[in-house]
């Protein structure tokens, strides 16, 4: 999908923000960029949309040398969002989520249903929100509104620079727990970049660790964690992290006992019946596939002996990282 071949980054006063950077992002992956202020990863994600152009090198996209194609263009395949978030203040959140749309041509009736389909994705209902504008929203609802903003016109790749970095804690956990299971559902192409590796642990499919315009380590979270390259990627990511990844055996069965008994679903939504002895996370891949609300737990009789809910497996896999952390 993204692939840089040798790409350099040169400015006037000779200093050089990118060197020699090799790397290739799958189709559908979510990439985390990360690493020392001045370290080349916000020039790297730049680069993509041609926002900044290299001084040497290429980079393709879906096969094709982006220095061939013009970049506004490029610009509106591309979704884009940012720490300041960026919503046009004098125009609704109905009209900020339909402006890239708008511009590729599309019918009032298509792009007006995608609003209110972007608006649903991430919890905001339609007939409220869409009129608003950004100021009449949290910060926690303008960045979701960001997101979804990025994502209307339907790009297949996705770059967000610091879009949490300025929220409160908890809007910040939200955020990132939506972005996991939003990403479940759309499998874009995301690249990431923050300097939070807390952040980048929790929702990446590969980190890449960078320092002095270079790539130092790109791997899975885990396998960061188990086996750092060296002594920089050690001492970045931080001792305390350095145990072995929480990893379960548990079965949903054995989490239902523990408490998660006594939720009743909404109206409406897909009630899943799973067996007492799947494992623990497979059943969590199997929620956010199916995006249903919650699971029932039945035993080898075919009797129901609990209900779980997304939330509380979300909260489940919040408390064990905490643990792991002390």
């Amino acid at each position: 999908m993204i692939v840089f071949e040798n790409v350099s980054k040169m400015y006037d006063d000779g200093f050089k923000a990118v060197n020699s950077l090799n790397l290739t992002i799958g189709k559908g992956e979510l990439v985390t960029l990360i690493g020392p202020s001045g370290c080349g990863k916000t020039t790297t994600m730049k680069m993509i949309n041609k926002l900044i152009e290299p001084s040497e090198g290429s980079i393709k996209v879906n096969g094709a040398d982006i220095a061939t194609i013009d970049g506004v263009g490029l610009r509106r395949n591309i979704g884009y969002v940012i720490q300041q978030i960026g919503l046009l203040p004098h125009m609704t959140v109905g009209d900020n989520i339909a402006l890239i749309p708008k511009l590729k041509g599309w019918t009032r009736d298509r792009y007006e249903k995608r609003v209110d389909e972007m608006l649903e994705l991430v919890g905001l209902e339609p007939e409220i929100y869409k009129r608003k504008f950004p100021l009449e929203l949290s910060g926690g609802q303008q960045q979701r509104v960001g997101v979804v903003r990025a994502l209307a016109a339907e790009p297949p790749i996705v770059l967000m620079d610091e879009p949490f970095s300025a929220l409160d804690p908890i809007s910040r956990e939200q955020l990132q727990d939506e972005l996991k299971i939003l990403q479940r559902r759309i499998q874009k192409t995301i690249v990431f970049v923050t300097h939070d590796i807390d952040e980048a642990i929790k929702i990446a499919d590969r980190i890449g660790i960078m320092k002095d315009g270079g790539l130092v380590q790109i791997d899975s979270p885990n396998h960061l964690l188990e086996n750092p390259a060296n002594d920089f990627v050690r001492e970045f990511i931080g001792e305390s992290r350095l145990k072995e990844p929480v990893k379960t055996k548990q079965t949903i069965g054995e989490f239902l006992i523990q408490g998660g008994k006594g939720f009743v679903p909404e109206s409406g939504g897909i009630l899943l019946t799973v067996e007492q002895s799947m494992d623990l996370t497979q059943a969590v891949d199997l929620l956010i596939e199916k995006e249903a609300p919650a699971l029932n737990v039945i035993d080898s009789e075919k009797n129901s002996i609990g209900i779980i809910t997304t939330s509380q497996l979300l909260r489940y896999y919040a408390d064990l990282k905490k643990e792991r952390m002390n």
